[in-house]
Formats: structure tokens, C-alpha cells, sequence
């Protein structure tokens, strides 16, 4: 993939605006799931608070929501996939949201019945029990919780320039040792560092943005999105080794560095295909690779500041 080189590029002055937009929003993203705070003497990140506040403020009311919007899509997914309504193939994004594959629509169908069998607690014992559909029901409202307060920050992350920036000087460290490109970086510190499930999200949106192929997906969320700081933390306070904690964690970064260099070597992720999402052109695979002529720190902020137009 690095066989060929970016043209040279001028050493043109970066508009002011540009370079502040860069600044400030990605420190934003970068204090919302790179920082770490305390809160009741526990460790944790920004958007993690914020999901926390979000399930004490809304309560229940969260399983609700995400109940009826389980059974929402499911209807309009069926109906959209069977009926092929104008007003929704027309609209590029509701397209997007409802129209979709055999596969999906079923199994969104069967998830909206299931979500509202469980939630009005009637059905079969095997589906709505304690064990099955209400152990679903709890997770639903910590989930709502971190999509609705992730959603609206992951872009100050992914969207400002900073994966970019990082990606010119982390690719030739990135690249041999886990077969990813170098913006990949702010995936495994998200995850290590962060919140694992705002690194899943992250991942997929970048994939769907055509800056990951199938394979590299799937190695970035097998391999990078481990157990956090957070929750490691909570498990050994729970078996009364926190004096450990540091010598523990560290134990497992090692080992995760290591699983992730060799498991995107083998079988299966190795056979996955390279191919990027349907609709999206090849990714730009040698952005990262700096021309000749020009210093790193100067390119990597050009495609910072050139990243932020979009917005």
C-alpha cells in the first residue's frame, strides 16, 4: 500500500481559522475520552460522567425509549425493505437508517416484538425471564445512556483533524505491528485509556466514512477495544487486590499488544477482505505517508486544518 508517494505539497499558510477550529475541538474530544477524572473516588472519563448523570436524570424512562425505538426501526425497516416507499428511498439518510439487507430487517423485526414482549412482561418464560429478555432490558438503559452522551462528542474526536494528525507520526509504528493504518492509534488509546464502547462506535463510524477496510475493522474491534481503566479498576477493588492495580494493568496492556500484533496475522482475521463500505471510494491508504520536501509536524497539521473545511 505505500508503494506510492503523496505529490509534493506547498508549504501553504494555514488559515488561522482552521488551525483554532483544529485546537479547540480536538482538546474538547480529547477531555471528553483521553482524560482521566475522579468521581467519587473512582476513575472514569468525561462522556462516562455524563452517561452516568444522563441514567440518574432519565431514568427508566431510558429502557422505554430504547424499547420503542427498537420496535420503531424494526417496523419501518420491513416496511421499507418490502414496500420500497419514495419518501424514504428518496432521502439519502432515512434510506440509510431503514433500507437495508434480508438479514437485517428480520432480525430488527424480531427484536422490535422481542424488546416490547419484554417490556409489558409477555411471552414465553424463555424470552421475557429473568436470565434472557430482562437482562436486556437493564443493559438497554446504561447503553441509551453512553450512545446519547457519546454520539454528540465522538466528532470533536474523529471529525476535527486529530486522527489525522496523529496518524502522519504514529503510521510507521501502527502499520507493522498491528497491519493498521496510523490514525488507528486514537482507537487503542480510546479503548485503553477511555471508554472501549466510545472506541466501538468511533471504529464504526470510520468504517462506514470509508477510512477503514472490512479487515482492519474487524482486527481494531477485536484487538483494540479491551477492558478500560475504569472497569479494570472496579474488578480489582471487587477481589481486594487494588494495591495491585498498576502491576495488573500493566500486565494486561502487555498482553494485549501482544494478542493484537498476532491475531490480525492469523486466521480468521488475516482472510478477511479488504474492502472498504459499499458506496465509498478506496480510501486514501498513502495520506498518512509524508512527501518529500516536507516536515512532518507541516503536513500533519495540513491535513488537520484541511480536515475541519467539512465542518
Amino acid at each position: 500500500m505505500d508503494n506510492n508517494k503523496n505529490p509534493v505539497m506547498t508549504n501553504e499558510k494555514i488559515e488561522r481559522s482552521k488551525y483554532v477550529k483544529f485546537l479547540l475541538f480536538s482538546a474538547i474530544g480529547i477531555a471528553m475520552f483521553l482524560i482521566p477524572v475522579s468521581k467519587d473516588g473512582n476513575i472514569t472519563v468525561l462522556s462516562a460522567f455524563i452517561s452516568d448523570s444522563i441514567i440518574s436524570f432519565a431514568g427508566d424512562y431510558l429502557m422505554w425509549f430504547a424499547v420503542w425505538i427498537t420496535a420503531l426501526c424494526g417496523v419501518m425497516s420491513l416496511w421499507t425493505s418490502i414496500f420500497k416507499p419514495k419518501c424514504i428511498m428518496k432521502h439519502e439518510l432515512l434510506k440509510s437508517w431503514f433500507y437495508t439487507s434480508p438479514l437485517y430487517y428480520i432480525s430488527r423485526a424480531a427484536g422490535g416484538v422481542f424488546a416490547v414482549m419484554c417490556a409489558y412482561n409477555a411471552g414465553p418464560e424463555f424470552i421475557i425471564g429473568e436470565a434472557t429478555g430482562q437482562t436486556i432490558l437493564g443493559i438497554a438503559k446504561p447503553l441509551v445512556a453512553v450512545l446519547l452522551s457519546i454520539i454528540f462528542f465522538v466528532p470533536f474526536l474523529t471529525d476535527y483533524g486529530l486522527m489525522e494528525y496523529i496518524g502522519v507520526f504514529l503510521r510507521k509504528i501502527i502499520r507493522p505491528l498491528f497491519t493498521l493504518p496510523g490514525r488507528s492509534a486514537i482507537n487503542l488509546i480510546t479503548s485503553w485509556f477511555g471508554a472501549s464502547n466510545a472506541a466501538v462506535i468511533i471504529t464504526n463510524l470510520q468504517y462506514e466514512k470509508g477510512y477503514y477496510t472490512k479487515r482492519e475493522t474487524a482486527v481494531i474491534i477485536t484487538a483494540f477495544s479491551a477492558v478500560n481503566i475504569p472497569f479494570c479498576l472496579v474488578i480489582f477493588e471487587t477481589v481486594d487486590a487494588a494495591s495491585y492495580f498498576v502491576q495488573g494493568y500493566a500486565t494486561i496492556c502487555i498482553a494485549g499488544i501482544i494478542l493484537a500484533m498476532i491475531t490480525p496475522r492469523i486466521w480468521p482475521l488475516r482472510t478477511m477482505p479488504n474492502v472498504y463500505a459499499k458506496g465509498k471510494e478506496k480510501a486514501k491508504v498513502n495520506e498518512e505517508i509524508v512527501p518529500e520536501g516536507m516536515k512532518p509536524h507541516r503536513y500533519a497539521l495540513k491535513l488537520a486544518t484541511d480536515k475541519t473545511e467539512d465542518f
